[in-house]
């Protein structure tokens, strides 16, 4: 398998930086695994804290579970979860995730490109 095609396929399937590590680039894979690993907590502790604001606003913590009271806030709590702060997190994963792919494939390509350069010149 070519360093391209590993590199992309362990920052797309794997974790965004995964592949540069691999292709001993370390840097650019913290860099990327760092920024990935930023938004995806913020994402994470946005709908923690929806999930909790749900539970509580619902009167599921204190056992008077209201149905339609738990549907109307969580609609207005999934409303909240669009705000830019959301967004720009869910930004900033899928465009780590597509420079992770692309950086690796087309550093790998350029690796695989000075292996068969260094080859014929052995030869």
């Amino acid at each position: 398998m070519s360093k391209a095609l590993k590199g992309a396929l362990l920052s797309g399937l794997g974790f965004p930086g995964l592949g540069q590590m691999v292709l001993r680039h370390y840097l650019r894979g913290a860099v990327l695994a760092l920024a990935f690993g930023a938004g995806l907590t913020m994402v994470l502790i946005k709908a923690a804290r929806a999930a909790m604001d749900i539970i509580e606003k619902s009167g599921a913590a204190t056992g008077n579970l209201d149905i339609n009271q738990m549907l109307n806030t969580s609609q207005r709590a999934m409303a909240d979860a669009h705000t830019l702060g959301y967004k720009l997190a869910v930004f900033l994963i899928v465009s780590t995730w597509i420079i992770g792919i692309a950086d690796a494939y087309f550093l790998g390509r350029r690796l695989d490109s000075q292996a068969r350069l260094n080859s014929s010149r052995g030869k």
